[in-house]
C-alpha cells in the first residue's frame, strides 16, 4: 500500500504518491537565478549570477572550505553541468 507524502519546498507544497517518489524528486529541484550589481571594478551596467544549492546535496558532496572546486560546463543553451575536482583550495 502506497502511503502519500507530502514535501514542502521553496516553489511551495509537492504532493508525492509515495517516499519512493519523494526520494527520486530529492535530486531535481527548482530554483531561480539571483541577479545583482557586480561590484569592484566591472563596468556601471555588468550583472553577477548566483545560483543556490541545497546544503544536503553539498554535504552528500562533502563539501567544506579547501575541498569546494567544481568544473562548470555550457552543455547547450539549457544546460550546465557542474562536477566537484579533486582539487584542494588553497
Amino acid at each position: 500500500m502506497k502511503k502519500r507524502v507530502d514535501y514542502m519546498t521553496d516553489m511551495g507544497l509537492i504532493e508525492m504518491e509515495d517516499e519512493e517518489e519523494l526520494k527520486k524528486n530529492f535530486y531535481k529541484r527548482m530554483t531561480k537565478v539571483m541577479i545583482s550589481k557586480a561590484g569592484g571594478t566591472a563596468a556601471e551596467s555588468a550583472l553577477k549570477y548566483k545560483v543556490g544549492l541545497p546544503n544536503a546535496w553539498m554535504s552528500e558532496m562533502d563539501i567544506r572550505k579547501g575541498h569546494r572546486t567544481f568544473v562548470m560546463e555550457k552543455v547547450d543553451d539549457k544546460t550546465i553541468t557542474l562536477t566537484l575536482t579533486d582539487v584542494t583550495d588553497p
